[in-house]
């Protein structure tokens, strides 16, 4: 996450590998939810999106459009095994 005095920008960063199916991951993706809800009452704030299993991508660059986001989560399917280490590199390019 970073702050500035004006904005918020965070990287939500979520595992769609098959250890998440079920419960797991209908709570991640409705915890998410929440936290944009949240975070982007203030339109100066920002979120990304970054999923991973064995693959990571980048689903959405930082933005304030809630709608947007919130269907990007609700597009999300679980698959594939974990590999942390990608999504952590994929955080990385967000930032540039």
């Amino acid at each position: 996450m970073k702050i500035n005095d004006n904005y918020k920008d965070i990287i939500l960063v979520i595992d769609t590998s098959g250890s998440m199916y079920g419960s797991k991951f209908q709570k991640a993706i409705s915890d998410s939810k929440e936290l944009i809800n949240y975070v982007l009452a203030d339109t100066n704030n920002r979120v990304a999106i970054i999923t991973f299993s064995d693959e990571s991508s980048i689903v959405s660059e930082f933005s304030n459009g809630k709608d947007t986001l919130l269907s990007k989560l609700d597009s999300l399917k679980v698959i594939g095994d974990t590999n942390y280490n990608i999504a952590l590199k994929k955080c990385r390019h967000c930032n540039e």
